[in-house]
């Protein structure tokens, strides 16, 4: 009898062990986190195992919901098929967060009947993105990124940056922060030829911005009222400076600012070149520095500016073609192609002769346009039409026509050194593209659609914020 108590006090004792070993709820690694206790975050021990216990089963190496991996680091900054999770430093515009915090008929994973993370837990995440979002080696995302897109945002004072690489947001630059209004309207973007800096014009607030490769302001151009399009010479530091549509008073003449501090340029009445016609918007430089075109967006004309002297080289008629919107040069320097948005065409000056020697249909209201850097096609987003024309420049006729969701009144246009990629911003002030996720403020998000020039297919629509306009991209080798 004894023996038979002795083992039955045995039995209960090692069943009470192995549940006690069960329970790992006392164990360092599975204890609840205090997140507003952690002065330091390490990436592994703090967000990775957020991420492993409230998200991987769905964004894991076995699952990955809209193309989105959170079972690493590197997976993280990946972003989805859609486009970026996290931007380091901005919290505030990171989908990640925003899908925690404002997802109609969410928050997310609600919106799936897992429970929601908890305040603490977002709060630590926004904290962990808005210090760079950082691994265990301090590392932050694309901090040494060589491939640049920067793309205004016209109605949210924002540009962001984009990894043509990559194809995801890596930066924003929020004017608001740096004391600008809400309204400041940043309109265009122009890089030296080395990357190290950037220009940015505000319609709003009647300035030229110049920030450093780390997206630091770092001059400021005297008022300039409207200024638009922008054009830095590659030989000279000079930067060419078209104007905005003034109902009230037509501007009639353009600006060069000393690229350095953004003063007014020598041989210039305090920085202004008048061209004797109404708003000069179109404008573009030659890719030897010699020459700048710009042209009107009412009296449908064209002049050339010799760069050396700051003056007019010469009148170009444009007529009957109509409302030139926008310029781009031929690599070799030999061509001008001109958007004209009231004629529905582009049109093919010759720069030797300077005459106009073709007119090409494409959409209607075409708008930015861009030559491929073998010269061989002109991709040209149309406003009115929702959609891009692919023109063959040997035949000079429009060859494809791309449709797709994504094109929602295109705006600006970018293609990479490699003619791999053509990037083209849109408004979406109607709100013809329809968000991805209903975050209750973003019906008119803009976007930027990204072209696989080999197909002529979109591979990716990246969404900004309100009213994508202007684009300008940097990559080695420009």
């Amino acid at each position: 009898m004894a023996k038979l108590l002795m083992h039955l006090v045995l039995t209960i004792f090692c069943a009470m062990l192995f549940l006690t070993g069960c329970d790992n709820s006392s164990s360092p690694e599975n204890k609840p986190i205090d997140y507003g206790s952690i002065t330091t975050i390490r990436y592994s021990e703090h967000v990775q195992a957020l991420f492993n216990q409230k998200c991987v089963s769905c964004h894991g190496p076995n699952r990955a919901e809209a193309g989105l991996r959170l079972d690493s680091w590197s997976n993280v900054i990946k972003g989805s098929s859609a486009g970026e999770a996290v931007i380091p430093f901005d919290s505030e515009h990171s989908l990640l967060v925003e899908m925690l915090t404002k997802l109609v008929g969410g928050p997310h994973p609600a919106d799936q009947g897992e429970e929601p993370l908890s305040q603490d837990a977002i709060d630590f995440l926004a904290r962990w993105i808005d210090e760079g979002a950082k691994n265990d080696a301090g590392d932050v995302p694309y901090a040494g990124s060589t491939h640049r897109l920067y793309a205004c945002s016209q109605n949210a004072s924002l540009v962001d940056i984009i990894d043509t690489q990559a194809l995801v947001v890596i930066r924003t630059v929020n004017l608001q922060k740096l004391g600008f209004r809400a309204d400041a309207k940043p309109h265009h973007v122009a890089i030296d030829p080395d990357g190290s800096h950037w220009y940015l014009s505000m319609l709003g607030e009647s300035h030229v911005l110049r920030f450093d490769e780390q997206n630091n302001l770092v001059a400021q151009s005297p008022e300039i009222v409207l200024p638009a399009l922008l054009a830095r010479l590659s030989n000279q530091p000079k930067l060419f400076v078209s104007r905005f549509l003034d109902p009230n008073n037509p501007l009639t003449d353009i600006y060069v600012l000393n690229t350095e501090d953004l003063s007014p340029a020598a041989n210039t009445e305090q920085g202004r070149i008048p061209v004797l016609f109404k708003v000069p918007h179109a404008i573009a430089a030659s890719h030897a520095g010699d020459f700048v075109y710009t042209a009107s967006l009412s009296e449908n004309q064209l002049i050339i500016i010799n760069t050396q002297t700051n003056e007019v080289d010469e009148f170009v008629d444009l007529n009957p073609h109509k409302g030139p919107v926008a310029l781009a040069v031929s690599p070799d320097d030999r061509w001008l192609y001109i958007s004209c948005q009231l004629s529905n065409e582009v049109l093919v000056v010759d720069l030797q002769t300077r005459q106009i020697v073709a007119a090409i249909p494409v959409g209607q209201k075409p708008w930015h346009l861009a030559v491929t850097p073998d010269g061989s096609r002109v991709y040209v987003g149309n406003n009115g039409s929702d959609n891009a024309s692919v023109i063959d420049t040997a035949t000079r006729s429009m060859v494809a026509t791309i449709e797709h969701p994504g094109f929602a009144q295109p705006h600006g246009i970018a293609i990479t050194n490699d003619g791999k990629y053509v990037f083209i911003s849109n408004r979406n002030t109607t709100g013809r593209y329809v968000p991805r996720y209903n975050l209750g403020d973003n019906a008119k998000v803009g976007t930027v659609v990204v072209i696989d020039t080999a197909t002529n297919q979109v591979v990716k629509v990246l969404e900004i914020e309100p009213f994508g306009s202007g684009l300008g991209l940097y990559e080695p080798g420009a």
